[in-house]
């Protein structure tokens, strides 16, 4: 039988009807024929991590990360990553202010917005929100 993409898709819905056998068949032969082997099979070099795995692992991530998240050490290493790209609106039209006042209060502001994200994921995680 030659075998091609559109024999192969013409195929295909005859095979439910002839049952589970012949759907067994059209994939063992469709399998020789492609030369790779079929998913989810026993012998893969990798063993798949179940989802609960994955959630506890991600988790115990998690909870070290936050833990360490206000810690002194690394509040001051996240502040000086903290850059000032723009300024919001209400800081533009404060013109009694200086601009280096501005700048401080701007990067207070985008350090406060990215701690508070950072910390409602981590806390997701931890609670399961988050997979």
């Amino acid at each position: 039988m030659k075998f091609s993409r559109r024999s192969f898709f013409g195929i295909l819905p005859g095979a439910a009807l002839g049952g589970k056998q012949a759907a067994a068949a059209l994939a063992a032969e469709a399998e020789k024929l492609a030369g790779v082997q079929a998913l989810g099979a026993s012998d893969t070099p990798y063993p798949q991590p179940s989802a609960v795995q994955v959630a506890v692992e991600s988790s115990k991530w998690a909870a070290a990360r936050l833990d360490q998240f206000f810690r002194p050490a690394e509040r001051a290493r996240r502040w000086d990553q903290t850059s000032v790209n723009h300024l919001d609106p209400d800081l533009v039209s404060m013109r009694s202010m200086s601009l280096s006042a501005r700048m401080t209060i701007q990067k207070q502001r985008n350090f406060d917005r990215h701690e508070m994200g950072e910390r409602s994921y981590l806390e997701g995680v931890i609670a399961g929100i988050f997979d």
